[in-house]
């Protein structure tokens, strides 16, 4: 086996992480992790035998062929009349709401007693497979069901507030073991990654991927860098044992070629690709914005030195508004006090937001002047890829060594941290400048189309 991938993000349309996972003497190494879309996969001709899909196994969707789910496909209860084109009513004043992806694909079906309180709600796939229900069981508390083909649940989850845990079981393979660890995990499932150990047994574990999950849509549109490490003579063993290996620079893979590619059978590329669906900039000189991520570097950054940062904008630009995504409650809370010490009216110019949604980032995003990266070194950010698709200038730190195969003069500027005020001083000076450098962008995205980055995968895959 190759590669594995595990699609359990079934709360969220079904996001797909794939990925390589070497193992070794049953310990489990992830030098690289991408993420494709479900239907995605099956698209680019990825079989069963190169590629398992955990999820798959689970529900017979490997059976399912993929379409696209229309509202005049669904099977109504009787008795609804139609109000709009996606909400239906009955006599009782009860309510059935249809949500729509790409403009015709459904994504959810909700129902609504007569008080329009929320009874159930079933959740498809990309390729128009039912894969969820989740049911409202007490205050703050929803029962989610994972489907199997006959719309039998597998997994039974109970989330309460933002987190979620197992709490029953009804089909689980001879060869899959829950580790114990496992048993509070994320609501979604997103960082659930199956890893195959030596003993060809199956194991969940829990891996925090939750920020860097993309949505999904029902046709291909590419994929995106998730996770890096540093290539290092140490993973030259697992070449024997992944067709694969996909690196994070053209650097690291001229070091394996170089040293490694007379002596193993793998093949070896690196991952050069940006998300190529546009999004729309709304951004305007009345309405300028910057978005800051913190992220997972909010564990190592000097939050003191941080809201120095934002002051210092603040006092150049003081019409500015700031979002600011933290990772926690506790981040959020110490930033408060640090950027209130400084002052409270520009306390009152930052938006707070603890771990949102991907939709919710992705409209933020576009409604921003300049984005502002603070992850960690080792990671590559999901909000990256969204600024480079919305043709949104980024600022990165000189840290984070894989981002700055991302973020270029063309799409931005790396810099230290003592240089972040100065340039994004500079950069929101000039509304201009920007413009100028997302007209280039899209240049060069209509080159990366869809149709390429497909293309390539399939060369990469075969």
């Amino acid at each position: 086996m190759n590669l594995i991938f595990s699609d359990f993000g079934m709360f969220n349309h079904n996001p797909t992480v794939l990925g390589t996972q070497p193992v070794l003497n049953a310990q489990v190494i992830t030098p690289h992790i991408v993420v494709m879309k479900n239907a995605a996969a099956r698209a680019h001709g990825m079989t069963f035998g190169t590629v398992w899909s955990i999820y798959d196994l689970f529900t017979g969707r490997r059976e399912f062929a993929d379409k696209v789910l229309k509202v005049s496909d669904l099977t109504l209860p009787g008795g609804y009349t139609r109000e709009t084109p996606h909400r239906y009513v009955n006599v009782a004043g009860e309510k059935i709401t249809i949500g729509i992806r790409d403009g015709e694909a459904v994504s959810d079906v909700q129902y609504f007693n007569k008080d329009n309180q929320l009874t159930q709600k079933e959740i498809y796939d990309d390729g128009g497979f039912l894969m969820s229900r989740e049911t409202p069981f007490a205050p703050d508390t929803i029962k989610a069901e994972m489907l199997d083909t006959a719309g039998q649940p597998i997994f039974e989850l109970l989330k309460v507030g933002r987190w979620g845990a197992i709490s029953q079981v009804t089909y689980v393979p001879d060869n899959l073991i829950f580790e114990n660890e496992s048993k509070f995990l994320r609501w979604a499932f997103e960082q659930l990654v199956a890893r195959k150990s030596a003993t060809d047994k199956f194991f969940v574990a829990s891996n925090q991927l939750r920020d860097a999950i993309r949505e999904s849509w029902y046709k291909p549109q590419g994929v995106i860098l998730l996770m890096l490490e540093p290539f290092v003579k140490s993973l030259d063993i697992l070449f024997d044992h992944y067709e694969t290996v996909v690196f994070n620079d053209e650097f690291n893979l001229n070091n394996a070629i170089n040293t490694y590619g007379e002596r193993s059978e793998s093949q070896f590329v690196w991952n050069n690709f940006i998300p190529t669906d546009l999004i729309h900039r709304n951004f305007t000189a009345d309405n300028r914005q910057i978005y800051i991520n913190l992220g997972a570097g909010s564990q190592l950054l000097n939050y003191e030195k941080i809201a120095d940062v934002i002051k210092e904008i603040f006092d150049y630009q003081p019409e500015l508004r700031i979002i600011l995504q933290v990772n926690g409650r506790r981040s959020r809370d110490a930033m408060v006090a640090h950027i209130n010490w400084r002052g409270k009216e520009q306390l009152e110019k930052v938006e707070f937001y603890a771990n949102p949604n991907p939709s919710f980032i992705k409209r933020k995003i576009a409604e921003s002047m300049l984005y502002i990266d603070l992850m960690e070194n080792d990671m590559v950010s999901h909000n990256i890829a969204l600024a480079l698709s919305a043709q949104i200038p980024i600022l990165s730190l000189k840290e984070n060594e894989p981002a700055k195969t991302y973020v270029s003069d063309e799409t931005g500027k790396v810099v230290a941290f003592n240089q972040l005020a100065m340039v994004a001083k500079e950069a929101v000076a000039n509304l201009g400048f920007y413009s100028r450098l997302a007209d280039n962008l899209e240049a060069k995205q209509q080159f990366l189309s869809t149709q390429k980055t497909a293309e390539r995968w399939r060369t990469i895959l075969k």
